[in-house]
């Protein structure tokens, strides 16, 4: 998209990560919903990055993609809470455009 090129249809993006389309529709709802992408309407619907891959880390993807999960544990344990909490502290370091390479 930073390159000028037209925002991405959700079938390009369920057909380039073969994942279904119904579970594809919620991560894309729940990326929008958290300002992480946008969905356009018009002259074609398609999804774009909300912001520059700088300013996207990937701890916020992924507490996107948790918020969409179809199964959300009710209680954790101090040491998943632990280990979650440290993963989401490494994940936060990195961008989208760390992670990319551009």
């Amino acid at each position: 998209f930073e390159q000028k090129k037209a925002p991405v249809p959700s079938e390009l993006i369920v057909s380039h990560l073969n994942l279904p389309t119904d579970f594809t529709d919620k991560i894309l709802n729940h990326l929008t919903k958290s300002g992480i992408i946008l969905k356009t309407l018009d002259p074609a619907v398609g999804f774009a990055p909300a912001t520059l891959a700088e300013n996207i880390t990937l701890a916020d993807i992924h507490d996107a993609v948790a918020e969409a999960s179809f199964a959300k544990p009710s209680d954790q344990s101090a040491i998943l809470t632990q280990l979650s909490a440290e993963r989401r502290q490494k994940l936060s370091q990195y961008t989208i455009r760390t992670a990319i390479g551009n």
